[in-house]
This record gives C-alpha cells, structure tokens and sequence, in this order.
C-alpha cells in the first residue's frame, strides 16, 4: 500500500511502504506431524480418552480398571484391571486409542500365576503387577511383578518383563530378585534402575549393565517398605538427576538431602548440591 500526498498546496510528503500484514498459520497436527494431544484417564473403573478439539469417549467395558500408561505415539493405552478381593486377580489389558478399541488381554491372569510360589501358601493370594509402563518409541510395554499377599503388605518380585502389545512376543529383561524399579530414557534406549542402596543404568535390551553408577545408604521408612529414589532423565537422554534424602528422617539434627547428577555413559556421578 502506497501513501501519497493528496493536496498540491500540502509541502510534498516522503512516500511511505506500509507492510502488508502476513496471516499468521498456527501449527497443526497435520503440518507438523505430531499426534494432538490425548490424555487417558479412568473413571468408574473404565478407560477414557480425551483427545484436543474432540473431548472424551468412553474405550474400555472392564469395570476393574486401575491404573494405566499411555504409548509414546498416543496410539495405545495399556491399563491394569484387578478382582474386588484382595485386589486378585489381576491382567494387563490393552485398547487401541485410535480406531476401533479393540480392548484385549496382553498379559493374563494365568501366565502370572505361573510366576507364584510352587508351593501353597495360605499367606499368598496370587500373583500380581506391581508397576508398568511403555518403552518409549515402541510398542513394548515393560512390567514387574509381585506377589499379593492375603493380609498387609505387597512383595515385589524384583523382575523386569516386556511384552510386545502388537506381536505379543514376550521377553524376560531380569529375573525374580534381580530388577529394581525402572525409569526409561526419552529416547527408550536406556532404563535407570532404582533400589533401595543404589541406582543401575543397562541398555534397553539388557546389555551393557552398569550396576552401582551411584550408591547410598538406605533410607529408613518406619515401615514394611523399602524406600527407592526416583531419578528423573534429562530430555535429552544423556543424564539424570536424583535426590537422595538422609538414611534417617526423624534423626537430629536432620542431614541434608543431596542433589546428584549422573551422566548416561557411566562416568562417575556429580555432587550438585545439598539441601533441606
């Protein structure tokens, strides 16, 4: 657009270029290729999708839902279904959150019992699943496994356990006692293990182990439970970061708690700071 003068009596006037406003293009899932944003929840025991712009439905039909974990891609919800007593037994199902639902069983009630006591014990009511979660970029869900007892208190069997959720192809990762609880990297390359003295990186194919990248001493809880930190990777899969609180909580004076950084390739961890 130009702007000229208008009047010849008017003393001459500089010609002035005003920029054509350019429409502004918001991105979309169709033009940057990334899937909207989908949250799964549980309600009344069912499995639930809100996705952006469309709201929420209704996928599952089980009643028994309690827990669930959604895939990297948004394309599939795993979700843990448990009886009303004494929370046995359970399942790890699986729905499709695109299409039709399709909910289906990946892990069964069966091939978790298998997993019990080869004795009868009248303190055991079954097997169960203590914790899952999706391998980042991937189909393969990676789950531990416990033992529920009839009275107070859940066993953890210290395993770790994928299952593929479209070949259904299992894979043993640990065996009982060998696994501490997992945190995978956001590439899904490599897991933190996390224990009660002491945290583990392994490839995600179980190779390349690295035990005792960092160790502490145990954390008292004042119950039948051992405490295991909870590290947090970096978003680029190179480290992770973990607070480590003092052995005993209620001791005075009360010793801080230290902050550590721990780089993915094994070199020794770093001391960032301590706190209270």
């Amino acid at each position: 657009v130009l702007i000229t003068p208008t009047s010849q009596s008017s003393p001459p006037q500089p010609t002035v270029a005003l920029a054509t406003p350019t429409p502004q293009v918001f991105p979309t899932p169709e033009t940057t290729g990334v899937p909207p944003l989908r949250i799964a929840y549980i309600k009344n025991g069912n499995v639930y999708l809100w996705t952006a712009g469309d709201g929420s439905i209704k996928l599952t039909n089980t009643n028994n839902a309690v827990d669930l974990s959604i895939s990297s891609d948004g394309e599939l919800i795993a979700f843990k279904c448990q009886g009303a007593i004494n929370y046995f037994p359970q399942e790890i199902w699986v729905v499709n959150a695109t299409g039709t639902p399709n909910e289906r069983v990946l892990i069964s009630s069966e091939s978790l019992s298998a997993l019990g006591p080869t004795e009868p014990n009248p303190n055991i009511s079954g097997v169960g699943v203590n914790s899952f979660s999706w391998r980042p970029q991937t189909h393969e869900l990676a789950y531990i496994t416990n033992l529920i007892h009839t009275g107070v208190g859940v066993a953890s069997n210290n395993d770790l356990r994928l299952v593929n959720a479209d070949t259904l192809a299992q894979t043993i990762l640990f065996e009982k006692g060998e696994s501490g609880i997992f945190y995978y990297s956001p590439n899904g390359d490599e897991i933190a293990l996390s224990f009660p003295e002491r945290i583990s990186l392994v490839s995600a194919d179980g190779s390349n182990l690295r035990p005792d990248v960092l160790t502490f001493p145990s954390v008292l809880t004042y119950s039948e439970y051992f405490y295991s930190p909870h590290p947090i990777w970096s978003a680029d899969s190179l480290s992770l970061r973990v607070t480590i609180p003092p052995s005993d909580p209620l001791v005075e004076p009360l010793s801080p708690t230290a902050l550590w950084s721990i780089p993915a390739d094994g070199a020794s961890p770093v001391l960032l700071g301590n706190g209270y």
